[in-house]
């Protein structure tokens, strides 16, 4: 993350702040809780598969949006996902 690289290198501070606020800035406040939580329920679902989120492969990713569809996640629902990770 931006503030474990500025932790690991000080004088890259002040362009970890700058690219932090630019990051948030690119979107809307909703679009940024919607991405959250979108993440938020790829990792625990890794987690509960005991599959890391990070680095993720093609058919870990595969594999949680065909269980998301299987649970009647909307085509849009899925492309947030899929955005998200």
């Amino acid at each position: 993350s931006l503030e474990r690289l500025a932790a690991n290198a000080p004088e890259l501070a002040p362009l970890a702040e700058a690219a932090a606020r630019y990051a948030r800035a690119s979107k809307a406040s909703r679009t940024r809780q919607a991405y959250e939580a979108s993440w938020g329920a790829f990792e625990r679902w890794c987690a509960d598969r005991m599959l890391p989120a990070l680095p993720t492969t093609g058919t870990a990713l595969a594999l949680y949006l065909a269980d998301r569809a299987r649970v009647g996640r909307a085509v849009a629902s899925l492309e947030l996902d899929l955005a998200a990770i």
